[in-house]
């Protein structure tokens, strides 16, 4: 046999196969719709492919399924990244803040969230060396606090809405203020987030503590063991299960299966481990066919 031959074959199969796929994305039902799109996600580079093919088709529900396969690969893609990059510890948890808000928000994105930090550090003059004091008069200036508890509004949690709105958990207002300071600064500041008395808190080298709950209140020379310095791991890890925390009290489903896909993957555990309905463990039987 030609070695050709085996080539030639395997080429009109995919071709066959990505037609069939093709009709079924097409089909008025969307259970079959969905399965389609679920297939071909499976394999990114025909998915990619195929999107680069169809996404100008003049047909609209090719078009529009083109649009939407695309809308899923970058949220994949965004997943993988905070995944991988969680694992390597090289997750800043900023860069956490912005990728969560994308995946949360498909209507998001790096640019636009980067637009309005920079649009928010703009505003922030100052004189001499860059201080606590400096950052907190700035915080307060611009409103930025921590809403009464309990905190279960998702807009409190997601850097996006935060910068708009100008209130959210202090976790994320820690945040926000160290970005502030590495952006404005020319030299090194380095701030930490802590934990002090069950509050996250920012302290520097000199122990000055700055707490966004108490109105940026700051407090010097802050005893080593009243304070407990964060990892970027950590800071993952609370504000997911904060996220997750405060959508099961409202019982937000969308919102739960995705922080909590999210604390699966960088715990490296499986679905099955989680109680029903979060997960498959003492799930209920499927009901039988008729």
């Amino acid at each position: 046999m030609k070695p050709t031959t085996p080539t030639k074959h395997t080429a009109g199969h995919a071709t066959t196969g990505q037609d069939t796929l093709k009709a079924l994305l097409m089909d008025p039902n969307p259970c079959i719709s969905s399965l389609a799109m679920e297939q071909m996600l499976q394999n990114r580079d025909q998915c990619k492919k195929f999107i680069a093919a169809t996404q100008d088709s003049d047909e609209l529900v090719l078009r529009k399924s083109a649009h939407q396969l695309a809308a899923c690969l970058r949220l994949q893609l965004l997943q993988d990244q905070f995944a991988f990059r969680f694992e390597q510890g090289k997750l800043d948890p900023w860069d956490a803040l912005m990728i969560i808000d994308q995946l949360y928000d498909q209507r998001s994105s790096a640019s636009y969230l980067q637009e309005l930090l920079l649009e928010f550090c703009d505003g922030f003059q100052f004189y001499g060396d860059l201080t606590l004091k400096k950052i907190a008069k700035y915080m307060n200036e611009r409103k930025f606090t921590v809403p009464p508890h309990p905190i279960l509004n998702i807009f409190y949690y997601l850097v996006g809405d935060v910068l708009e709105n100008c209130q959210g958990i202090a976790l994320v207002l820690c945040l926000l203020a160290r970005q502030l300071a590495q952006l404005a600064s020319k030299h090194s500041y380095p701030l930490k987030v802590c934990l002090s008395c069950g509050k996250f808190c920012l302290v520097d080298r000199q122990r000055t503590l700055l707490d966004p709950t108490d109105g940026w209140t700051i407090t010097n020379d802050v005893p080593p063991d009243a304070i407990h310095l964060c990892t970027s791991q950590e800071i993952i890890r609370v504000y997911l299960a904060q996220l997750i925390a405060s959508s099961v009290m409202v019982w937000e489903v969308y919102d739960v299966h995705l922080f909590i896909q999210l604390l699966l993957r960088i715990e490296g555990f499986s679905r099955d481990l989680l109680p029903y309905p979060y997960g498959n463990f003492q799930a209920p039987a499927p009901d039988p066919e008729p």
